[in-house]
């Protein structure tokens, strides 16, 4: 189960890369959503109810492959209902400000935009960039080295959220990833993962 929700959130990157807007998808614990909460500004399109469709997708194909034998499962329906969920998330992504997960693919926010922190609201909150095509090369520097403010803000987020990772796409089709290692006043970035999720 766990590498299809890993499965899941890198096909969600793939497809906001895909439309082109840019976006941001903040993955956040589970059980801990005061301490996120707080970190955000009132979302402009807060949900009444968390969009449950790609958890409860997964929930069902799961159920369904210890019940059924593998050559009766209904695969194509299943597959059309699992994309459909992932599209769904990914046009959330393409809404400006930031689309929240769940780590069990929960959807209970987008279109929320981070506060600033005792980290990063000067724009100073340490960050260590890791090079994946040149042997894990690594270099320090500061959020506002980041560039833009949808890069900002995810890191100043991790900072302030242990446990949370954020996703985000440029409009310019580039992917990074950034998270707050355990025990680290830092966060990590990687750049370039649009060129790993081909095939997603």
């Amino acid at each position: 189960v766990i590498g299809q929700r890993a499965a899941s959130i890198a096909r969600i990157a793939r497809r906001m890369l895909s439309h082109g807007h840019g976006g941001t998808l903040l993955v956040v614990p589970l059980h801990d959503d005061n301490k996120w909460q707080g970190q955000l500004l009132p979302g402009q399109y807060e949900l009444a109810a968390s969009f449950t469709a790609l958890r409860d997708c997964l929930n069902d194909w799961e159920a369904a492959s210890r019940a059924v034998p593998t050559s009766e499962r209904p695969t194509v329906d299943y597959w059309r209902q699992y994309q459909d969920a992932i599209n769904a998330i990914a046009r959330f992504t393409a809404v400006d400000g930031a689309t929240i997960i769940r780590r069990d693919l929960t959807v209970p926010a987008f279109g929320t935009f981070v506060r600033g922190s005792e980290f990063g609201s000067d724009t100073a909150g340490k960050v260590i960039f890791e090079d994946l095509f040149e042997g894990g090369k690594e270099r320090c520097g500061a959020i506002k080295d980041l560039g833009g403010s949808r890069h900002q803000s995810a890191a100043r987020f991790c900072l302030a959220v242990p446990g949370a990772l954020a996703i985000v796409a440029s409009q310019d089709c580039s992917l990074c990833f950034i998270a707050r290692p355990k025990g680290q006043n830092a966060v990590r970035v990687w750049a370039g993962l649009e060129f790993l999720l081909h095939g997603t």
